[in-house]
């Protein structure tokens, strides 16, 4: 039976502490932790995630995580992947060579658009608060502050298959895949422990699931 709890993923890769206190600040119980055991046994977990995603990988592997996570999300327990991590939950990434990711949910990495609609450079990495447009299909009740939340990333998600699409923004005419979902496994390309109230909403949403 599965305690009430929270595990943050600890392979190396991730801002934890800050993580861990938006949770806190939330209400939940929150563990981090890299042993098996306590994160089968938790009620739902989070993948964090910030670097390059081959590198994420490989930590997760030397730790002996990469199946575990697939493990866990053939249990129905709830996954929350931040940034790289949601970037993980992809098959695989275009950043720096090819590397496979846990293909929990059908897409790939690929860099984000270096041109506006109008052809002119933008600045990468893209960094700063940017207005998510949630889609009918997420059940999170998001709509009670602005949906402003806070990006820092140079390589975005590329789904396969729109249906697993829940959110985006859109910056110089580019639409950047912001959350996805596919059934237990969530992924926000934002960080809602940097994102004030609008990202600690978000964070007390998952944890209703």
């Amino acid at each position: 039976m599965k305690n009430n709890s929270v595990t943050i993923i600890d392979y190396g890769v991730g801002n934890l502490l800050s993580v861990a206190r938006a949770l806190e600040y939330c209400g939940a119980k929150v563990f981090i932790s890299r042993k098996k055991k306590q994160i089968t046994s938790s009620s739902k977990i989070i993948l964090p995630g910030v670097g390059a995603f081959g590198e994420a990988v490989k930590k997760l592997k030397k730790y002996d995580l990469f199946n575990v996570i697939k493990e866990i999300s053939n249990s129905g327990t709830p996954i929350l992947g931040i940034c790289v991590g949601m970037q993980l939950l992809m098959d695989q990434s275009e950043e720096f060579g090819l590397n496979k990711g846990l293909s929990l949910i059908p897409g790939k990495v690929i860099s984000v658009p270096k041109l506006s609609k109008k052809k002119e450079l933008i600045k990468t990495p893209y960094i700063g608060w940017q207005k998510v447009f949630f889609l009918k299909n997420f059940e999170f009740k998001l709509n009670h502050f602005n949906n402003r939340y806070y990006f820092l990333h140079s390589f975005m998600v590329q789904l396969k298959n729109n249906k697993n699409l829940s959110g985006y923004y859109s910056y110089k005419g580019n639409k950047i895949t912001s959350l996805i979902k596919k059934d237990n496994v969530i992924g926000c390309q934002f960080h809602p422990e940097r994102s004030g109230e609008d990202g600690l909403n978000f964070l007390k949403n998952f944890l209703k699931i």
